[in-house]
């Protein structure tokens, strides 16, 4: 068996080194995506929440969350914030899945919601998920006109299995205080 004199590369135009590139020159800002502004410190963008006029139209838009969000006067309230905010951990991507609630309430009530009710609604929605919200019958009961039974229903989503948990009892009372409110 010979040894060879040099191994020659599989790939030649892999062993070369890269040229360099001459460094591209930024003249104006990029749209930046909303996630990113999330991890650049959820408190800044927090103030987007709590004013109903907000609209940044520089932000891009995923998948995920479509323009309509922007177009509607409804937002989340600081209650309703709150409520989430003490209940879950308040991760990156909480901001792009409360906007996702308020979409998925604005699509399933189809009567008149004050600035409680419809932020009670988005925690409750953000907790549960539009699937749980469409086929509640708090969601009957609401669309039907009865405020009130529809308040009542808060205290029947507190089990996981046959279990009750405390912390969904109070999730659910605060929620309904504040649908409550009116």
């Amino acid at each position: 068996m010979t040894k060879p004199s040099s191994i020659a590369p599989v790939r030649p135009h892999l062993a070369q080194p890269p040229e360099q590139s001459p460094p591209t020159l930024v003249t104006r800002p990029a749209a930046i995506s909303p996630l990113v502004l999330v991890f650049q410190g959820i408190g800044k963008h927090l103030a987007h929440w709590l004013t109903p006029e907000a609209t940044d139209p520089t932000l891009e838009w995923t998948d995920q969350c479509s323009p309509k969000a922007l177009e509607t006067a409804a937002r989340i309230n600081a209650q309703g914030l709150d409520i989430i905010r003490r209940f879950e951990k308040f991760l990156p991507d909480t901001e792009l899945t409360i906007r996702e609630a308020e979409q998925a309430v604005l699509r399933q009530v189809t009567v008149p919601l004050s600035s409680n009710q419809f932020s009670a609604l988005v925690s409750f929605t953000h907790s549960l998920g539009e699937a749980n919200l469409r086929r509640s019958t708090l969601l009957r009961h609401l669309n039907a006109g009865r405020y009130r039974a529809a308040a009542n229903e808060f205290d029947r989503w507190v089990y996981v299995g046959s279990h009750r948990l405390s912390a969904l009892i109070a999730r659910r009372v605060a929620e309904k205080g504040l649908f409550l409110k009116g």
